[in-house]
């Protein structure tokens, strides 16, 4: 019997080994695959996610532009936003912290209202191509933006000149006024009766007198020009460095005396006597006369008169029988008083244009004008407060405006008069007006409480019609405002004092304009110019102008942040 072997099996083992290890292989070739594939999709997630995040910024940044633009347009909606690309939604906060720095609890939302000192544009941006799933974190993106922010109430338009004087005015002695900046620091007066008489006196601007004479004298200097109806008569060493033009027909219709000059030219309406020195030319007319020119005078331009003219005694050529104009002319030149022949009775010479004044501007002053621009009204009582007789004993009721950095407005009608005889530092946090029959001001230095430029306004009330004479609309001593006592104000400080009423200014440093009907100077003076205006009337023009603007000026970012992540 044959035997059988048993079959071999080691063959079917390795088969079996062999399919586990491909089985593993395959098992970790699809994990690597898996890993493969999960870090490609994070890494495009993270590149959606990026991209989505600068989209969004920008759109955040880009909704900041729009505000900004919006609301320095003068316009303010509180809300905003956009449906187009870039897309985003802002919001408007103010704050009305004193700090340079303010902190973000200080704001509160909505438009910026007059006491705001700072404005916050708080905008989120939304991407274009938002994140994917999962990776949406970054589809949106929100800054904040802090402006300076000056309010409605500090935009009255600046209007007038440095002096406005209805009526008469009294003698410019020992007082100097002068501009900021560029301007000119004018003195004008619309119905000087008589002369307007100029003393040891600096005007750095231009006088102009609708009626009257104006008579500079020793140590009087304009450094413009000088426009009168009447005459202009000049002695003991004034200087005018501008033109000179007076309207007057009667002979001198200007007098430079021995020792004065004009570095301009002379225009007059009739005559004029010459002694001193015109660097410019001399034009007489159309009002005949003689004109004279004295020994020791000098015109550096040419001299046309429409009338006769005299060389005052000088040795004339040729020589005729009897003086004539032409050997008057020629003993001119000869003498050397001009380069250039004169000319005399010259028909047709134009007579010099009137000055340009504006008519007295009534403004009664409604509180309406400054409620409306942001004011906040005090009212003042006459028992309350000793008929505003304002003193060291009751000092907290101006000193309670003082502090207030709301623009404040005072309705002070009630009393007789307001007398503020505080003394020391009397230091504004914001803008000041007061309204009343009267003022007397003492001593004290005005300054900003916290180095920002302030303005003070002094109203009496005006209920005249348009085109009259001022008129006080109370009785008594009333619409008066004396200004005394080494009253001054700091380079931060502007004030107009505005009533139909006399001012009476003594030993004072003013900054700001002076308009009354009858403004008078005394000694020591020092009116430094500035433009500060009353709201709703035009003092260049008397003509009327809207009470302001409703909204402020947004100004210079001071900080932006990212808020995202806190």
């Amino acid at each position: 019997m044959r035997n059988r072997r048993p079959a071999p099996t080691s063959g079917r083992a390795e088969d079996g080994s062999a399919l586990l290890s491909v089985i593993g292989l395959m098992a970790v070739l699809a994990i690597i695959a898996v890993a493969i594939s999960g870090a490609t999709v994070r890494g495009l997630g993270y590149s959606t996610a990026t991209r989505a995040g600068v989209q969004a910024q920008s759109a955040a940044l880009a909704g900041v532009d729009a505000v900004q633009a919006a609301m320095s347009g003068g316009t303010c909606a509180g809300s905003y936003a956009s449906s187009l690309t870039p897309q985003y939604s802002a919001i408007v906060k103010y704050s009305a912290s004193t700090d340079p720095s303010p902190s973000l609890a200080s704001f509160s939302t909505g438009c910026p209202g007059s006491s705001a000192r700072y404005v916050m544009i708080q905008s989120t941006g939304y991407a274009a191509a938002p994140g994917g799933a999962g990776f949406s974190g970054q589809n949106a993106a929100t800054v904040q933006a802090i402006f300076t922010y000056t309010s409605a109430a500090s935009a009255i338009a600046g209007t007038g000149s440095a002096i406005y004087s209805y009526g008469s005015s009294n003698n410019l002695n020992s007082i100097s006024v002068v501009p900021v900046g560029t301007i000119d620091a004018n003195i004008v007066i619309y119905n000087q009766n008589g002369t307007l008489t100029c003393q040891n006196s600096t005007i750095n601007g231009n006088v102009i007198l609708s009626q009257g004479n104006f008579s500079p004298s020793g140590g009087c200097v304009v450094t413009g020009s000088v426009s009168v109806a009447g005459t202009v008569a000049m002695t003991s060493g004034a200087l005018i460095k501008g033109n000179v033009s007076a309207g007057a027909a009667s002979s001198p219709s200007v007098s430079v005396e021995q020792g004065t000059t004009v570095q301009g030219n002379v225009v007059a309406g009739g005559p004029v006597r010459v002694a001193g020195t015109v660097q410019g030319n001399v034009t007489a007319g159309p009002g005949t006369g003689t004109s004279t020119f004295t020994s020791g005078s000098k015109v550096n331009g040419k001299i046309v008169v429409s009338g006769d003219i005299s060389a005052d005694g000088a040795a004339r050529c040729p020589s005729p029988a009897t003086w004539n104009n032409a050997g008057d002319a020629c003993a001119i030149v000869q003498r050397g008083t001009t380069p250039t022949l004169p000319v005399y009775q010259v028909p047709g010479i134009v007579a010099p244009q009137a000055p340009s004044v504006p008519a007295w501007s009534h403004y009664s002053s409604p509180i309406s004008d400054w409620t409306s621009l942001g004011y906040r009204l005090v009212t003042w009582s006459s028992s309350a407060t000793g008929d505003c007789n304002i003193g060291s004993w009751n000092a907290s009721y101006f000193t309670s405006a003082l502090t207030s950095t709301v623009p404040t407005v005072i309705d002070a009608t009630a009393c007789s008069q307001v007398t503020l005889q505080l003394g020391g530092s009397l230091k504004l946090s914001s803008d000041i007006a007061i309204i009343a029959r009267g003022f007397s001001l003492g001593p004290g230095n005005y300054d900003s409480a916290d180095g920002s430029a302030r303005s003070l306004r002094l109203i009496v009330p005006d209920n005249g019609a348009a085109g009259s004479a001022p008129s006080c609309p109370y009785t008594g001593n009333a619409c008066h405002v004396n200004i005394y006592g080494a009253l001054t104000m700091t380079s931060k400080i502007a004030a107009i004092v505005y009533t139909p009423g006399a001012i009476d200014n003594t030993n004072t440093t003013w900054r700001g304009q002076l308009y009354g009907k009858n403004v008078n100077t005394g000694q020591n003076i020092t009116l430094t110019y500035l433009p500060v205006g009353i709201p709703s009337i035009n003092l260049d023009t008397g003509s009327s102008i809207p009470a302001g603007p409703t909204s402020g000026v947004i100004g210079t970012r001071v900080s932006i942040r990212d808020t995202n992540g806190g």
